[in-house]
């Protein structure tokens, strides 16, 4: 376990502090007084001992200044100095105990467990040097080993409270990484969707814009047609600025509640606006439908817009199909065209864009797994395969939209 900061080590603080010069000097003073008051209120003639009893005393209150940075050098430098006293005056003074009752506790306190305990023996074994009877021995022993415990005790205490406080701020830093991560993801997660939404849009706006231009500048000038290639314009514009403002809205807000997403249910209307850019796609739902996870739902309507993105990028005109297949377990999503070659799907596979990356994180996320590979007849496919648990969904639909 780590002491918390200001603390120090197992061996105490890294320096001397005020109030261990404080104690240091109380003690000293004390023990001068204890030495020289009785002497000079006797009127004894005779002092000789009074000048070494109080460098007995300085010593020990010098050695209780570093009680709690060396405790181990501590103790044994109080003991020696109240051992002297009790040979120069007969018998120990109060200071000196006292003394070695608060280098017992900065023992117990501050130093490991194995010098701890080094510490209680040397004061143990001091004890029963002084003792002259069992009653003796038994006093002395619990007189030392009671400051000593209580040091044990507080330093239990210090190093639980400091061990909870190092795991709350591990948590706390756990939690602030979460945070980070989670909103990193939440970013991720708009930009992907906005690319979806702008890209499709502005590919599926464009070829209409183009379309209204090519009947009105054609020798015919069909303004019927342009006026609704121009409609269909305005249509996937509006659609687009609502999408757009949903994503913008849970960036700002973090509320994602604004419209919900579109999953499974609206790629017919994906698929209709992108025949109506001149795009020939079919719709080829298979299987007995039942109700999807939401990721799944989702990404499926994702899947099929960035495909058929793509195919009107790269495959102009061609005809496309987009297959659902409900399976045991399963479902499987496949967009495909009759594009001019490989070129498309290569480039697609190659140009390291947004799309591609979205849609296979997309998928992964939900566990599934995709695939973007060429066809021998030309053009390119996309698969998707989707975990999809089954319910009590019955009775299969085969269903062709053209």
């Amino acid at each position: 376990m780590t002491l918390r900061p200001g603390t120090g080590t197992a061996g105490g603080p890294d320096r001397v502090s005020r109030l261990d010069v404080a104690l240091g000097l109380a003690v000293v003073v004390a023990g001068v007084l204890e030495v020289w008051v009785p002497a000079l209120s006797s009127g004894a003639q005779a002092m000789e001992q009074q000048p070494a009893l109080t460098l007995a005393a300085l010593v020990a209150g010098a050695a209780l200044v570093l009680r709690r940075v060396r405790p181990l050098l501590s103790l044994p430098l109080v003991l020696a100095a109240v051992q002297a006293q009790i040979w120069l005056a007969g018998t120990e003074s109060v200071t000196g105990l006292a003394a070695v009752l608060v280098a017992l506790f900065a023992v117990g306190t501050t130093a490991a467990r194995q010098p701890a305990l080094l510490g209680l023996g040397v004061a143990a074994w001091w004890v029963l040097v002084q003792g002259e009877d069992l009653a003796d021995y038994a006093f002395g022993l619990l007189l030392v080993t009671g400051p000593w415990a209580a040091g044990r005790l507080v330093r239990g205490r210090q190093l639980l409270l400091d061990e909870l406080g190092l795991r709350n701020r591990e948590l706390e830093a756990e939690q602030r990484k979460t945070a980070e991560l989670a909103a990193a993801e939440e970013r991720a997660r708009i930009a992907r969707d906005m690319h979806d939404v702008v890209a499709h849009s502005l590919t599926v706006m464009i070829v209409q814009a183009q379309a209204a231009e090519a009947h009105l500048t054609s020798a015919r000038g069909d303004r019927e047609r342009a006026a609704e290639a121009v409609s269909a314009v305005q249509h996937v514009g509006r659609d687009a600025l609502l999408q757009t403002r949903r994503l913008v809205g849970a960036l700002a807000d973090g509320d994602a509640a604004l419209s919900p997403p579109p999953g499974l249910a609206e790629v017919d209307a994906l698929v209709d606006t992108v025949r109506g850019a001149g795009l020939p796609v079919a719709l080829v739902t298979s299987g007995p439908p039942r109700a999807l996870p939401p990721c799944v739902d989702g990404t499926v309507y994702r899947v099929v817009q960035e495909a058929l993105t793509n195919v009107v990028k790269h495959a102009g005109s061609a005809a496309a199909a987009v297959r659902i297949t409900y399976r045991p377990g399963v479902l499987d999503v496949e967009v495909s065209d009759e594009g001019g070659g490989p070129g498309g799907a290569t480039a697609l596979a190659g140009s390291g864009g947004q799309g591609l990356r979205g849609m296979r994180y997309r998928v992964e996320a939900c566990g599934g797994c995709l695939t973007v590979a060429a066809r021998e007849s030309g053009g390119f496919v996309v698969a998707a395969r989707f975990p999809a648990p089954l319910d009590e969904s019955t009775g299969a639909l085969d269903r062709v939209s053209t």
